[in-house]
């Protein structure tokens, strides 16, 4: 463990070292608490730090985009079977389907970071 005085550098927290302060109301506050409980985060704090650095770097939200992604790769799996079948019909129609999924994904996506 870091001494002081040894030229390491410390902990993070001792590494930050401004303090931000604002006002939230009370509904903002319980919304707030309840999302920092319910991810990974260690506290409060740590929860609106990676929201507000996230947002600033146009991090788009993992666990959302690889949902999308997951519904799109389904679909094309889809389209595969389809297409080995021979039916077109059912091919341009699961594809339309494909590509609607993709523009609620991204659409949704791109909301939720404020885009």
């Amino acid at each position: 463990m870091a001494t002081a005085g040894d030229g390491r550098p410390r902990s993070e927290a001792r590494q930050r070292t401004v303090v931000m302060r604002f006002r939230v109301s009370d509904e903002e506050h319980a919304r707030i608490c309840a999302a920092a409980s319910a991810g990974s985060h260690a506290n409060t704090a740590a929860y609106l730090r990676a929201c507000a650095l996230r947002g600033a770097h146009g991090r788009a939200p993992a666990s959302r985009l690889v949902g999308g992604l997951g519904l799109i790769a389904g679909r094309l799996a889809a389209i595969t079977r389809m297409a080995k079948q021979g039916g077109m019909a059912a091919i341009v129609a699961e594809a339309n389907e494909a590509e609607a999924a993709l523009a609620d994904s991204l659409r949704d996506v791109l909301t939720e970071d404020g885009a």
